[in-house]
């Protein structure tokens, strides 16, 4: 269930339905909310609208694994049909060399992320690295 704060009840009397429905347009089908799901308060409910979107587009979500797991760096996988931008992020004072494990791919991929600095890669869905925001870290697996 999706829950929202009272700001958001307003708009639910110029939404169509009470609840969500599948729309067909040409060739595309999604699920059209009454109320985006961007405005829930997150939680399962928003979980499982988004895991429903994209079971629906037919996207399988990529595993992204990082390791080790480092306080402060953060790391996010968005999925797209085709392939996975992969966005890490650093709160940390000190460069950091993570490892991810891509679905897909047979090596790790070590990807360095300076103190107080973000990195993006993009990844087709065999865990090759299609570009990337900035070099790779030296080493195995980069």
């Amino acid at each position: 269930m999706l829950r929202f704060d009272l700001d958001a009840a307003p708009s639910w009397y110029a939404a169509v339905g009470s609840a969500p429905t599948r729309r067909t347009i040409g060739r595309g089908t999604g699920i059209h909310y009454p109320v985006p799901p961007e405005w829930g308060l997150g939680g399962e409910g928003q979980r499982s609208a988004y895991a429903a979107s994209l079971r629906e587009a037919g996207i399988v979500p990529a595993r992204v694994r990082p390791t080790p797991r480092i306080p402060g760096l953060l790391v996010r996988a968005l999925d797209f049909r085709d392939v996975t931008l992969v966005i890490l992020v650093s709160e940390r004072s000190s460069d950091e060399v993570v490892t991810l494990e891509l679905d897909g791919r047979a090596t790790p991929l070590a990807v360095r992320v300076p103190a107080g600095d973000a990195r993006m890669l993009l990844v087709d869905r065999e865990g090759r690295v299609l570009d990337s925001s900035h070099p790779l870290a030296d080493g195995p697996g980069s």
